[in-house]
């Protein structure tokens, strides 16, 4: 029996039959009307949610296939060296750091490395060493030019992480 706003009055839930679900509207599948509802309700969170963790796996795939690994310091000083022995001037110029280009021209400093080439020789050897990392963070390396006149000097390349590459911050201008 049920009251005038249809619940069941106290005491006649019992008197349900059990296979009278079909009549007081539910499905034939034995769920209430309200089940899919709650299920449309909880649709919007949970596709954002899958969105939102496919957009980060995507955001996290693209960086990691974008993000180049940076060379070793002790990589941008063989290329050095392998440049002074080919006398590549204009492609050392291009490695040196924007601090360096700004006090000097590629002219300027061609001009500056071929005046070494005439007072002692030309490059004949060259190697680069790692040393400690500067307090600053930029690391030191020691190299090592061999020129036709001058014998072999050592001088020190302090570098620079700029525009995704390794480039020259400072240079001891007695070996380069």
């Amino acid at each position: 029996m049920k009251d005038t706003r249809g619940r069941a009055l106290e005491g006649t839930r019992d008197m349900v039959p059990r296979n009278a679900s079909a009549d007081m509207g539910a499905s034939p599948g034995g769920q209430s009307p309200s089940a899919p509802r709650g299920l449309l309700r909880r649709a919007p969170i949970v596709l954002g949610t899958i969105t939102g963790l496919v957009v980060c796996a995507l955001a996290f795939a693209v960086l990691q296939l974008t993000a180049a690994q940076a060379p070793a310091p002790i990589d941008r000083a063989t290329t050095l060296c392998t440049q002074l022995k080919a006398q590549r001037y204009a492609e050392i110029y291009s490695t040196l750091s924007a601090r360096l280009r700004a006090e000097g021209t590629a002219a300027q400093f061609a001009a500056s490395q071929e005046q070494l080439d005439v007072l002692y020789g030309k490059v004949t050897a060259c190697s680069a060493n790692a040393n400690a990392t500067q307090p600053s963070g930029q690391p030191s390396l020691t190299l090592s030019v061999t020129r036709e006149r001058q014998g072999t000097r050592a001088g020190s390349i302090t570098l620079v992480y700029e525009d995704n590459a390794w480039k020259i911050d400072s240079y001891d201008s007695s070996v380069v």
